[in-house]
């Protein structure tokens, strides 16, 4: 295994892949300083950047607004691709949407591949909306929310899993508190067969 590892939750929206984040952070802490990106960080980079133009304006409350949430996220992963291709040095800690174009792609980056550990998570649609809903504003409209891809396929995840170090798959129904557990669980044992 070449370079730091490379850690990345996915699922789709309202899964609970923030909450894992949270307490996947510390762990990887531990080797040293940690690169942390998610596709919220970098869509707000490339905003700064002018990168976004006619795809996303800034809203009253700050927040980003995106007008084709397709064209801006595309934009984003492959924005992000370039960057973790240059994170060798640094454990890498990564949020992205459910994207099956963009797994694929990780699953035949060979140099990202081997140092990943994916983490995907998943529940009902009907569980995410009422976690959607309990967010306070919806973060993601509903109908937007029932529309985004919500699963890998079989096909995907076989070779996401005979191309990177490992991929743990967890259902998100139960408790967001034994969630986090099982996947520091998991990224602990993880880093601990990891070189120095």
């Amino acid at each position: 295994m070449t370079g730091q590892p490379l850690v990345v939750v996915t699922g789709p929206p309202a899964v609970g892949k923030t909450s894992v984040r949270e307490v996947l952070r510390p762990i990887l802490q531990q080797r040293s300083a940690v690169l942390e990106l998610g596709i919220d960080d970098v869509l707000r980079d490339m905003y700064r950047r002018g990168l976004l133009v006619g795809c996303a304006v800034l809203g009253d409350d700050a927040a980003l607004i995106l007008s084709s949430w397709e064209v801006a996220v595309e934009r984003a992963l492959a924005d992000l691709t370039r960057q973790l291709d240059l994170s060798h040095a640094s454990p890498t800690l990564v949020e992205v949407p459910l994207v099956p174009q963009w797994l694929a792609a990780l699953s035949r980056n060979s140099s990202l591949a081997r140092r990943t550990l994916l983490i995907y998570l998943h529940a009902p649609v009907e569980v995410r909306v009422a976690r959607n809903r309990r967010r306070g504003r919806d973060r993601v409209s509903e109908k937007n929310l029932r529309e985004m891809s919500d699963h890998i396929s079989p096909k995907l995840l076989g070779e996401l899993a005979a191309s990177t170090s490992a991929v743990f798959t967890l259902e998100t129904t139960t408790s967001l508190d034994d969630v986090r557990r099982r996947c520091a669980d998991r990224l602990t044992a993880f880093v601990e067969g990891w070189p120095e």
